[in-house]
């Protein structure tokens, strides 16, 4: 059986191929995925195909949004972490003469 997707619907008892080391699947396993997130992601799927196809400028327009988002978040981290990196460094410099 496949998902909408086009990927195998994993059964109980299902070998699992994870790189070197072959699983098999449990009841467990597939019951750890709950409702609620699954739902999210039919939403969200739903909401993304229909705004990408009906409203391609608006969808180009919230891609580039999230990019610059991420970029921003990214760069000041990293802008914060370079900045304290030397204060961190003496920290660690002054226990070890001690």
């Amino acid at each position: 059986a496949q998902d909408r997707f086009g990927s195998a619907l994993l059964k109980p008892g299902r070998l699992i191929n994870r790189g070197n080391m072959v699983s098999r699947s449990s009841p467990r396993m597939q019951q750890s995925t709950t409702r609620q997130a699954q739902s999210m992601f039919d939403a969200f799927s739903e909401f993304s195909a229909s705004l990408s196809g009906s409203y391609p400028l608006l969808w180009a327009l919230f891609v580039m949004s999230v990019v610059a988002v991420i970029s921003l978040v990214l760069f000041f981290f990293w802008e914060v972490f370079f900045r304290l990196l030397p204060a961190i460094g003496r920290i660690h410099l002054g226990r070890r003469e001690q």
